[in-house]
């Protein structure tokens, strides 16, 4: 296989920013799939948009997540640098660029409104 490089950081923080922000696993088993079935998708890398998850999300942000999951890394952001100043922008551009507390409590929230999918309550 190719050998790893941070690229495979970038997605795995972005899986955690897609979870956070949908409040669902992308990859979580669907009902009545096999695990075979679950890991052949996994490695397809087919990641729903964040926008069609959660259509409040604003689009620049979604715009960012979904590009770091793309599934070949050399479609991804070079660095986690990037990845997080492309972020920081488009949340300044939306007007959402928050504190650590005010994020925190924004997704204290989130956690109250729904469980996400495929996570235990």
């Amino acid at each position: 296989g190719m050998e790893l490089d941070g690229r495979s950081d970038l997605f795995s923080m972005a899986l955690v920013l897609y979870e956070m922000f949908a409040a669902e696993r992308p990859f979580a088993p669907r009902e009545g799939e096999s695990e075979v079935q679950n890991v052949l998708r996994v490695r397809q890398g087919k990641v729903p948009g964040l926008r069609k998850a959660e259509p409040d999300i604003e689009r620049g942000i979604a715009r960012v997540v979904d590009k770091a999951l793309r599934r070949w890394r050399w479609l991804r952001y070079k660095t986690c640098a990037a990845f997080a100043d492309h972020l920081e922008e488009a949340a300044a551009r939306a007007g959402t660029l928050a504190t650590q507390e005010e994020l925190g409590a924004y997704v204290e929230d989130l956690k109250s409104r729904k469980t996400p999918k495929g996570w235990q309550s």
